[in-house]
């Protein structure tokens, strides 16, 4: 069963998309602006406990809500995605206080 378990944990992990697939390059401030309120969104996701499932709709829900945004147009943070900006947040923390 463990064995089973540890299998899985590695192929998930080589499956899982990098998180760097899921931001542009572009560097402008409108795509900074979106990054910014992409994290903010999933540090609430994870200071107010609530799953990643839950921020499935998400993106939708804001690209409705805040159509005349250009932020809320281009928000874009699902499951995968929040999860993945949490994941680099506590690798980024865990390098610089804990070490």
């Amino acid at each position: 069963m463990e064995r089973d378990n540890l299998n899985k944990a590695i192929r998930d992990e080589t499956s899982s998309a990098k998180v760097t697939n899921f931001f542009t390059v572009s560097g402008s401030k409108s795509d900074d602006a979106v990054l910014a309120a992409e994290v903010a969104f999933a540090f609430r996701t994870v200071e107010h406990p609530s799953s990643y499932k839950a921020t499935d709709s998400t993106s939708v829900i804001f690209t409705t809500m805040l159509s005349d945004s250009e932020i809320g147009c281009k928000f874009s943070s699902a499951r995968r995605k929040t999860e993945a900006i949490i994941y680099s947040l506590i690798t980024i923390y865990a390098i610089v206080n804990l070490m």
